[in-house]
């Protein structure tokens, strides 16, 4: 026989678990009616704990009354709890201790509403038609009492409730928003830890089928007192959705983000969603909000209409990003570019070359002195907005022309002798030699002969990118005398010293008795600049003369020797 009886529980456990959330509901006089359901499964001590129900007070009182949903505390145990609606708010007492859950309205409004008390970690939020109303810390222990009564209890004569109840919901687990708003509505709640699931729309009989799996049913008033008995009503309408907006990730972001907002999806619904309460989208039940303002969704089906809480959601702009240049982005090796980000305060710079960080770049300005792709990453350290440039400024540093200037020959000499001065050779190059760092005239090939004494370098010019690079130097010296030629006698014999020079001339005289001998300079256009004789150890001493080319005439009255002076500057 018992084994009869579990079976058509369980038969009756899987009918109901598939129907849909009727309209059907005790009705409560507010006298003396309950429903009794035996000791259970409901000592969660300080655990957490979830408790659902969807009423309709009725109750006419305009100053203080107590209405009880939910009662296990016996006249001799105060360890239960109990959930009633006191002021038109919920009030929960747990172990004796009271807590007050105010809602956005007064709950004895003669409407239906969803209410919910969940506890996690002792902390209790109370939900109203899915959306969070108060939270506060409770971590009494629950213990149950006699028995747990829903509309009323015994032990609280006066204070039963007036009006209608059904979905009564017992877990022993935390609940969420999201879990208590997309199954309110369901016949089949998600979810472990459920205890306890009597829906109270049975339509007759006197049994409160338990649709959880403990299968612990109540029954409809005590034996043998009929007044205790409520009665079957449909007048609690449950299908009037009740929106609830929930976020999918942070509502605060950087321009180009989103957040997903979402409501509970129900058959048959439509809806609307509005910002700052102007129409968006309409038929979805979620929104891909990116911009800043209030947004709420209102959801209608065949019973009704309800409009949801308030999102605010702020898309905070993009810092700038924008770079120019101080300067052409095509330059010589050897020089820079100065490259410039938007400057603002709370900001910090990142630039990158071929999109790879540069280490340490970290300022607002960049000075550049390679070829590359240049972009930099500014981050608003306030929103933490990052923005890169979108596209990057190519720079490009052209390489300076390859200069090897030698000499192909001893660069020590007599006057009137050379040597080759030489550069690489190249068909896009051009030329220009250089002594004592002045341009030397007509000296535009890749090599030129020196013949003076002198410092010489090349400067070479690529001719395709005006890129320019100097040799080094080469020191040309013509440090040995010039000797003179006679004209008559082999024996006179004259020379000169050093020669080229920058300072005076030595002119020495050999093969004669000194006093006779008188020198003549010329210059070259034959314009005599300067006379001397020699000195007692028979040397002539030339100064004073400027940078040229002269000639000197040494005679010794009978003969005349000729010497040519270079001086230099």
């Amino acid at each position: 026989m018992k084994l009869l009886l579990n079976l058509i529980s369980l038969l009756l456990t899987c009918y109901f678990s598939n129907a849909q959330l009727s309209q059907n509901a005790l009705r409560f006089d507010g006298n003396d009616d309950v429903v009794k359901v035996p000791s259970g499964f409901y000592d969660v001590m300080d655990g957490d704990f979830t408790i659902e129900a969807f009423i309709r007070n009725e109750a006419t009182e305009t100053g203080y009354s107590r209405e009880i949903i939910l009662n296990d505390v016996a006249p001799v145990n105060s360890y239960g709890i109990d959930v009633s609606i006191i002021w038109g708010s919920i009030v929960v007492t747990i172990g004796g201790n009271s807590y007050g859950f105010p809602s956005a309205g007064n709950l004895r409004d003669s409407a239906c509403h969803h209410i919910a008390i969940s506890r996690t970690s002792g902390f209790i939020t109370s939900y109203i038609d899915g959306q969070t109303g108060v939270t506060q810390y409770a971590p009494d222990s629950l213990e149950y009492g006699n028995h747990l009564w829903i509309g009323g209890a015994p032990s609280s004569p006066g204070n039963s409730f007036k009006g209608l109840i059904k979905e009564v919901r017992f877990w022993n687990t935390g609940r969420t928003g999201l879990q208590i708003l997309n199954n309110m509505n369901s016949t089949t709640p998600s979810g472990t830890g459920l205890v306890g699931y009597w829906r109270l729309n049975e339509g007759t009989g006197n049994i409160a089928y338990d649709h959880s799996p403990m299968i612990n049913h109540g029954v409809l008033g005590e034996p043998f007192y009929p007044s205790t008995i409520p009665v079957f009503s449909t007048g609690c309408t449950s299908c009037i959705p009740s929106p609830h907006i929930l976020a999918g990730g942070p509502v605060t972001f950087c321009n180009g983000g989103s957040v997903l907002l979402s409501t509970r999806q129900g058959a048959g619904y439509s809806y609307q969603w509005k910002i700052n309460g102007s129409n968006l989208a309409q038929g979805s039940s979620m929104l891909n909000a990116v911009s800043t303002g209030s947004y709420t969704v209102e959801a209608y089906n065949s019973c009704g209409s309800g409009i949801s809480n308030i999102i605010q959601v702020k898309s905070n702009t993009l810092p700038g990003a924008g770079v120019t240049a101080a300067g052409p982005a095509t330059f010589c090796s050897g020089s820079n570019l100065v490259l410039n980000a938007v400057s603002a305060p709370n900001r910090a710079y990142q630039w990158q070359r071929n999109g790879i960080n540069i280490p340490g770049a970290l300022a607002p300005m960049l000075t550049v002195t390679s070829s590359g792709s240049y972009k930099v990453t500014v981050t608003n350290i306030a929103t933490g907005c990052t923005k890169k440039t979108p596209s990057g400024t190519q720079v490009t540093v052209n390489s300076l022309p390859s200069v090897s200037a030698a000499a192909q020959g001893s660069t020590t000499f007599c006057a009137g002798d050379s040597v080759e001065l030489k550069t690489n050779f190249n068909s896009i190059y051009s030329y220009q030699w250089k002594k004592n760092n002045t341009n030397i005239s007509g000296a535009n090939k890749y090599k030129y002969y020196a013949k003076t004494a002198g410092n010489y370098k090349v400067r070479v010019t690529n001719n395709n990118t005006g890129c320019t690079k100097m040799s080094g130097v080469i020191t040309v010296s013509v440090p040995c005398r010039e000797n003179g030629y006679a004209f008559g006698d082999d024996e006179f014999q004259a020379s000169g010293y050093p020669n080229p020079s920058a300072g005076n001339f030595v002119i020495e005289i050999e093969g004669n008795e000194f006093e006779d001998i008188t020198a003549v300079i010329i210059d070259v256009t034959g314009r005599i600049v300067k006379t001397a004789v020699p000195a007692s150890n028979g040397k002539l001493i030339i100064s004073g003369l400027a940078p040229g080319v002269y000639t000197a005439l040494i005679s010794n009255g009978k003969i005349i020797k000729s010497i040519r002076l270079v001086k230099t500057d």
